[in-house]
């Protein structure tokens, strides 16, 4: 009986040092498989990072925001004619913001678009023009304060109507939604300066942005409406990192893409992206059965910081956003092979040069001027 219970005990110790040996093998062989997994993508990701596909001649634009130029206390006709006779910069995609073209319900402000595209028709520039509740630049959504007084009213009636324009109240905003977008492109279809429609700024992105919950059925009807007025093609855009690009591709004539490398999180502070350039290429050729074509509709070239880039220092801006990653960013960019690439940053490149900081305006002259990058 003694030899039983210590034997016993004996026993299960050393089938339970058994079991913990074969548990401690079991992850050392899935950690090596994963490692050689990762090291094996690796390798394959570098030998493919210059496999850019023959006959690609890639054609080079810019996004320009009026707004975002007027945040930055420049003269937005100054920078504009400069993107287009100093830079030379050939396609331009502009966001039609809600908030100015119908600054209130019915009566809309066309002067400053009407300008912008007779500027780049007199220079045989073509323009991406885009419409919708959601275009480029924070805060994404760019409501008329018309629709937001008349929003906050119909959610709380005891709130004054102050200043807000007569009949503001009667709007839907998805009907006011659509009739701005109707009139913009019938305005705007038989231009010679526009090229194709984007509808919606990556309308499905959430995480990003003041906006309304993403709603597929209304961005159906602005794609619906927009192709019925115009056959030109419609570009939705998705983010380059954060989408399979799957949903946006089977509405699109054409899908435009993001691709950022370095971003700011509250909880991560700067981030960068480990991606090889052969991660969009090969996303793009996943997609083609899908739409038309793939473009980079905003390739970072300006920081991304947690606050208005007015507010931070320009020592921390370059220290984020320096010379060589301006440079390795554009490179990177050519090496998706994707045939259509629109930079973004130009307002902040002709901010720095106007702040004694010239080389990133400079280098962007050196890639629409020579046709080619760093």
């Amino acid at each position: 009986m003694d030899f039983l219970e210590t034997f016993i005990p004996f026993l299960r110790k050393k089938r339970e040092h058994e079991r913990r040996k074969r548990r401690i093998l079991h992850m050392v062989w899935v950690a090596a498989i994963v490692v050689v997994l990762l090291c094996g993508a690796a390798v394959v990701a570098y030998k493919m990072r210059n496999r850019i596909p023959d006959n690609i001649e890639q054609q080079w634009g810019v996004t320009f925001s009026k707004k975002y130029a007027e945040e930055l206390g420049l003269s937005w006709q100054d920078l504009y004619a400069s993107i287009l006779d100093d830079l030379r910069v050939r396609l331009i995609r502009i966001p039609a913001y809600w908030d100015e073209t119908e600054p209130r319900p019915k009566q809309y402000h066309f002067a400053d678009l009407d300008w912008m595209l007779m500027e780049a028709d007199r220079r045989g520039a073509k323009v991406l023009l885009a419409v919708g509740r959601r275009l480029p630049r924070w805060p994404e959504c760019h409501d008329p304060l018309w629709l937001k007084r008349a929003d906050q009213r119909r959610a709380d009636p005891s709130i004054s109507s102050g200043q807000a324009p007569v009949n503001a109240d009667n709007f839907d905003s998805q009907e006011a939604l659509l009739m701005y977008i109707r009139t913009v492109v019938e305005r705007y279809r038989k231009h010679p300066a526009v090229a194709a429609w984007q509808v919606e700024n990556e309308p499905l992105l959430s995480v990003f942005g003041i906006c309304p919950p993403p709603d597929k059925a209304l961005l159906d009807e602005e794609i619906t409406l927009v192709k019925s007025l115009d056959e030109k093609p419609v570009i939705l855009t998705d983010s380059g990192e954060l989408s399979d690009w799957i949903e946006l591709s089977t509405r699109a004539d054409i899908l435009g893409v993001s691709l950022y490398r370095v971003v700011w999180n509250q909880y991560l502070g700067y981030f960068h992206w480990p991606l090889p350039a052969s991660y969009y290429r090969k996303k793009a050729e996943l997609s083609l059965g899908r739409v038309k074509d793939v473009v980079i509709t905003e390739v970072q070239l300006e920081p991304w910081a947690g606050e208005p880039i007015i507010g931070v220092p320009i020592s921390e801006q370059r220290r984020t956003f320096d010379q060589e990653r301006f440079h390795d960013t554009i490179e990177y960019a050519r090496e998706t092979g994707l045939r259509q690439i629109y930079l973004w940053g130009a307002e902040w490149w002709y901010w720095m040069k106007s702040e004694g900081y010239p080389e990133y305006w400079e280098g962007a002259r050196r890639v629409f001027r020579e046709k080619s990058p760093f």
